[in-house]
């Protein structure tokens, strides 16, 4: 394998790890901030950190749209499971295949 490449790929890799370590300490600071804030009732307070600014706030998040959310509600559209599971069984028949390129890296 060529050097450079090489050197490259450990530089990823290197850089791969520190962002997993810091993605950890966040998910660990966005819990605790959140239960301080929650606790003490700063919901609406905005915190102001050199030229950014953090608050908490409540988002409404709708339900994933996979596999099994639609086979169940096709199941309760059509209230008769063979037709709805052909109904289905046509959509993933039919899904368009789109090839996309990526590096990922994974722990084995």
């Amino acid at each position: 394998m060529d050097p450079a490449l090489t050197n490259r790929i450990k530089d990823l890799y290197r850089i791969q790890r520190k962002l997993d370590i810091l993605n950890q300490e966040k998910s660990i600071l966005n819990k605790e901030i959140g239960n301080y804030i929650w606790k003490h009732r700063l919901e609406n307070k905005r915190f102001k950190i050199g030229d950014r600014f953090l608050s908490y706030k409540e988002e409404e998040q709708l339900q994933s749209f996979s596999q099994k959310y639609v086979n169940s509600g096709l199941k309760d559209y059509y209230q008769d499971p063979d037709e709805a599971d052909q109904v289905y069984q046509y959509l993933l028949d039919n899904r368009k295949a789109v090839k996309k390129y990526k590096l990922k890296m994974t722990k084995k």
